[in-house]
């Protein structure tokens, strides 16, 4: 079940409900998802994504003080404004809210579609050696111990396999790093590497076991592998 918060008009949540829900079905995703109304009352942490609308107002606040109201009560909450123009991108921007994303209305269905993706892939547990991506819209495990290095194409993430495999999947390379960052390590923006499949670091790239690209390194991650 994916939650979702959202504050702003009612009849653009009616307009977005239905939306999600022709995407879901259209692309046979096995989800469900509820999006319920967010009131200042209300307990911000049990959602897995907001949906703000920052010029919609109600009481004394506006969209964009409800998401700083949330991102102080939940750092890692992801919060999507929709709106029909920048005016607030400043605003939102001096607050440090760190939106996941800022959208000008109507956004497409390619782009809902990969939202949804995001939240499902980021909300499946994972074991320690293996992991639960959704790929064409199913369900794909992935065998973390055989994973050469994960990148990024096209605003997508690339899993490598041992056996030259490739599984692309939509997540950030961040939320990545944080997940595994017990079993991999990041050596460039758009590098996480399997620390088990290194064979050999070079001042500029890194090696890996049965890989024959070589792995760039970039200055701003050369301290992780030290």
């Amino acid at each position: 079940m994916i939650k979702v918060g959202f504050f702003g008009n009612n009849e653009y949540k009616e307009s977005l409900t239905k939306r999600i829900r022709e995407i879901i079905i259209s692309k046979n995703i096995a989800v469900k998802f509820c999006i319920e109304n967010i009131y200042p009352e209300k307990e911000f942490m049990k959602y897995d994504l907001y949906v703000i609308e920052p010029e919609f107002s109600h009481e004394k606040y506006n969209g964009v003080l409800i998401a700083e109201e949330i991102r102080n009560k939940k750092n890692d909450a992801d919060i999507f404004f929709c709106s029909m123009n920048y005016t607030y991108l400043p605003e939102i921007m001096n607050r440090y809210i760190k939106p996941t994303g800022y959208f000008i209305k109507g956004i497409n269905n390619s782009r809902i579609l990969d939202i949804v993706l995001y939240i499902l892939n980021k909300n499946i547990h994972n074991d320690d050696n293996k992991m639960i991506i959704t790929c064409n819209y199913h369900k794909v495990e992935i065998n973390l111990q055989e994973v050469l290095y994960f990148t990024t194409e096209c605003k997508k993430i690339i899993c490598i396999m041992s056996d030259k495999k490739r599984t692309d999947f939509y997540d950030t390379m961040s939320s990545l790093e944080e997940r595994l960052k017990d079993k991999f390590i990041r050596c460039h923006s758009g590098f996480l590497v399997n620390k088990n499949k290194i064979d050999k670091i070079n001042s500029n790239y890194i090696k890996l076991k049965n890989c024959e690209e070589n792995i760039p390194i970039s200055r701003k991650y050369k301290t992780n592998l030290k």
